[in-house]
């Protein structure tokens, strides 16, 4: 995927994104693409929003980045596709060629805080019941 530095006016390059079987349930099989640029940062949020998984368990190519809170990386798009096309990786530039995005899925994490809620709120309003 021929990434440019980023300057003014250039536009964002399209990835393509594959969701791989994961230990969490995770999407299996599903192809997403993302519209990046090289000198921005990686965002894990936005990766993991396009394959609908939980941000916090996505990994790339089996690789973990590191992130802030805002979910974004100081590793840029750019260094990350160039250290993966070089190490024989995917590396993004069509769907044959998709980077293998691994976590797990969001729908579960949404579902199990939904049940603990749900259940928080259930103990609330038996212990007001007997009162």
């Amino acid at each position: 995927m021929p990434l440019g530095s980023g300057g003014a006016g250039e536009r964002p390059a399209k990835l393509f994104l594959f969701a791989a079987a994961s230990g969490g349930g995770g999407i299996v099989g599903r192809l997403a693409t993302l519209f990046v640029s090289a000198d921005r940062g990686v965002d894990l949020g936005a990766v993991g929003r396009a394959l609908g998984l939980d941000p916090s368990t996505v990994r790339l190519n089996g690789h973990f980045l590191s992130r802030g809170p805002d979910l974004v990386s100081s590793v840029t798009w750019g260094s990350l596709l160039s250290f993966f096309a070089s190490r024989g990786f995917p590396s993004g530039r069509s769907d044959h060629d998709a980077v293998v995005v691994q976590g797990k899925s969001a729908a579960t994490q949404g579902l199990q805080f939904l049940i603990w809620k749900m259940g928080i709120t259930y103990l609330q309003e038996e212990s007001q019941v007997g009162k």
